[in-house]
This record gives C-alpha cells, sequence and structure tokens, in this order.
C-alpha cells in the first residue's frame, strides 16, 4: 500500500455549524464542498522530526498535516491537542485521516469568512473557498437540493463526528 496521506478536518462552531471548503481539485471534487485538508508533504515530516530532535514531544504525522492543512485553508494555527478524533479510513491507494475541532467563537470569526456565490465572484474562478453552513444546509446539500452539492461521504462523516461530539464533549480524551 502506498504511503500517502490524506488528511480532513470538519471545524465546528459553538452553534454547531461547520466549515466547509468548495474544492476545485482533484477533478472529481471539483465545484463541491469538502471538509478541509489534503495530502501531506516534507514540510510536515520536517516539523515532526524537528519536534523530536528538539524532545518537545511529537504526534503522528497524519496530525501534523491536519494542523498545516488547517492552517493554510482556514488561517487558524490551532495547537495538535485541539484536534479530536482520528477517524481512519482506508482509501487505496492511500489513507485517509478525519479529524474535527470545536471552534471557539473568536476562532471561528477568525477563519476565512463565508462567502457565498455573489460575494465570492471577485475571487479568481480557480480560488477554493470556506463557508459556514447549518444543518439545515448539509441536509439540503446531500439530498440534492441545491445547486452545489457535497463531496461523497461527507455528510455521513458530519453526521458520525456530529454523534462522536455529542458522546465525547471536548474536555474529555478522544
Amino acid at each position: 500500500m502506498d504511503d500517502t496521506v490524506y488528511v480532513l478536518i470538519f471545524a465546528f462552531d459553538p452553534e454547531g455549524n461547520v466549515l466547509l471548503r468548495r474544492k476545485k481539485r482533484p477533478t472529481w471534487q471539483h465545484e463541491l464542498w469538502n471538509g478541509l485538508g489534503g495530502q501531506g508533504n516534507l514540510e510536515d515530516t520536517a516539523a515532526r522530526n524537528l519536534d523530536i530532535t528538539e524532545e518537545r514531544g511529537h504526534w503522528p504525522l497524519d496530525r501534523y498535516i491536519a494542523l498545516r492543512k488547517f492552517r493554510e485553508e482556514a488561517g487558524l494555527d490551532l495547537p495538535a491537542e485541539r484536534l479530536r478524533g482520528n477517524i481512519v479510513v482506508p482509501f487505496p491507494p492511500c489513507t485517509l485521516h478525519v479529524f474535527w475541532a470545536d471552534l471557539t467563537t473568536d476562532e471561528a470569526r477568525c477563519c476565512y469568512q463565508a462567502r457565498d456565490d455573489t460575494d465570492a465572484s471577485y475571487l479568481p474562478e480557480d480560488q477554493e473557498y470556506n463557508h459556514w453552513f447549518d444543518d439545515a444546509d448539509v441536509v439540503n446539500m446531500a439530498n440534492g437540493d441545491t445547486e452545489v452539492g457535497l463531496v461523497s461521504s461527507t455528510y455521513e462523516l458530519i453526521r458520525l463526528i456530529q454523534s462522536l461530539r455529542h458522546w465525547f464533549p471536548e474536555n474529555e480524551a478522544t
């Protein structure tokens, strides 16, 4: 099996809204909404190795990838311990690691602010952007009641994480 690691992060604000990203690549996700994330690279391995060398402790590589991708795509630098869960999905020829983060109101405001299609008209056509969605929006997208849908399995992952958030509040270890 390939050692390629992908991560997917779902961030929730205090009201339960989920932050999704309108994707441009890969082709099969073009113009669909998904969690934030992507593929790991050498920068993640270097950060992990530095933490080990400096004896600062370390986290598994997939968590370094998730932290970097969240910082790049949401504009928010979360500490490693704020990422919760690690749902591992074999996705040959790679592995997908799914995390979530419960954000404070201030942190949610810091994430690149939501833009709808009309607000995003000034963006280059290939520009990805984020948007906060409430539960009704997510259900409508999953049912195909909206112009733009979800990447396959995104709805199921959001539902699973919502259940886990309920059963394992942030102050408990996951």
